[in-house]
């Protein structure tokens, strides 16, 4: 939907405001305890269990990754086919695999963990492209100054959005004389920021790196839940400003 040289200045742009902005939640975390650590607590044995089970191996291994990308190919293809306008063919095969994961969930449960080793190869994969595009200096200086001042600001008005629902509803009740809200706590904040900012994997990665173990589940579910909300919705905007434009 848009021209190379915009979208790999586009990249380059974000890419470099992540280098700034992934770094900055982790040290105004660096000393915060997890929050939901007691809650956590009965899943840890199933965890360990889990850790402590052998791994599959031979030919059961090669029959869940197979099932996996099977599952992952085929969404992809069935959305391509269904899907009725061009170009939504990704919202569509994330709804597909939403739906099948929520309708079918003792079915898939036993190719998680093989789904979860080609998702991190993909991710893999996405993040190299993404950077292969992003072309280097040259594309930034064409049009990433603005649009890194244009996301300088973005991120600066969430972040103090994201921190302010911490802060403003103790406030606006001490200003009132009244009972004092449970304050959000800040780990929960800084991973819903990354969550919407860098998606499920950064905010999962933040959520380990500060060992808020009670976040990594809520970190992939927002956003993934995000993916699957926002994607169409910009899909549909930047086709309605087209129309306009």
């Amino acid at each position: 939907l848009v021209a190379p040289a915009p979208l790999a200045a586009a990249l380059a742009a974000d890419n470099i405001m992540a280098l700034l902005y992934f770094p900055l939640c982790s040290y105004l975390g660096r000393n915060e305890p997890d929050p939901y650590a007691a809650t956590d607590s009965g899943a840890k044995p199933a965890a360990a269990a889990e850790a402590s089970a052998p791994a599959a191996e031979g030919e059961d291994e090669v029959a869940r990754l197979s099932s996996a990308l099977a599952l992952g190919v085929g969404a992809v293809a069935l959305s391509r086919w269904l899907c009725p306008l061009a170009g939504y063919d990704l919202p569509f095969a994330t709804a597909l695999t939403v739906a099948a994961a929520t309708a079918f969930p003792a079915a898939l449960e036993p190719l998680a963990p093989a789904a979860e080793r080609l998702g991190t190869v993909a991710l893999y994969l996405f993040f190299a492209t993404a950077g292969w595009i992003g072309g280097d200096v040259r594309t930034i200086l064409s049009g990433g100054p603005l649009l890194l001042c244009f996301l300088a600001i973005l991120y600066a008005i969430h972040l103090a959005v994201v921190l302010g629902a911490g802060v403003a509803p103790r406030a606006i009740a001490r200003a009132r004389n009244s009972a004092l809200p449970l304050p959000l706590p800040l780990p929960l904040l800084l991973t819903a920021s990354n969550a919407n900012i860098g998606g499920p994997a950064t905010a999962c990665a933040l959520a380990v790196g500060c060992g808020w173990e009670g976040l990594k589940t809520p970190a992939l579910l927002v956003g993934n839940l995000g993916y699957a909300i926002a994607t169409p919705l910009a899909l549909l905007f930047y086709s309605g400003v087209g129309r306009i434009g």
